[in-house]
């Protein structure tokens, strides 16, 4: 006998499905998401157990700990853990959906994966033509090549504070996301 319910991720063909998840105001800084786009579209790789992030602009893999204390949350996880926003399943076989985070109203939604690539690029007001390509003489690219030489590496107690700082805005979510849960109740 064939069952009336649709599968949570067949419901919505070609639409972004808004998730009744508190986003935290630091998330971006526990995820280390460096843009300032008001989209950005996220999703999880099991291959490099990492979170990746793609404004249109930059894109790269997130802090995976920051994500997984977000995700892992008790008032996130029961909604999130009903999406299959992750690049590789059971089956080897690229995710067919994406979250995508509006930042300016502090809230995710979720939809097909090139849905959500074409919303959050649209969106952001990127086309092919915001980026034109660009000549370089050859001493624009010595003095380039000069500019990236002059970076400098950082000493581990700097390594150390960084990491420290990253583990306080992660705290700082986390009791941001416990302290909404305990005036909801929930």
């Amino acid at each position: 006998m064939k069952s009336n319910v649709i599968p949570f991720a067949q419901k919505r063909k070609n639409c972004l499905q808004p998730l009744n998840i508190p986003v935290p105001p630091t998330l971006e800084e526990a995820i280390c998401y460096p843009g300032e786009e008001r989209y950005v579209a996220l999703w999880w790789t099991r291959c490099g157990e990492d979170i990746v992030y793609d404004d249109g602009l930059c894109s790269g893999t997130g802090y995976s700990y920051g994500w997984l204390a977000y995700a892992r949350h008790a008032i996130v996880a029961p909604i999130l853990s009903r999406l299959d926003y992750m690049d590789f399943d059971l089956r080897d076989a690229p995710a067919k959906e994406r979250l995508l985070l509006d930042r300016y109203k502090r809230c995710f939604m979720f939809g097909p994966t090139e849905f959500v690539m074409i919303s959050m690029k649209t969106g952001n007001n990127i086309t092919e033509y915001d980026c034109p390509l660009i000549e370089l003489s050859v001493d624009q690219l010595a003095e380039i090549n000069d500019a990236f030489g002059k970076i400098t590496s950082f000493t581990s107690k700097e390594l150390e504070r960084r990491v420290e700082e990253h583990h306080r805005q992660i705290r700082s979510m986390l009791t941001w996301l416990d302290e909404l849960q305990a005036s909801r109740g929930v």
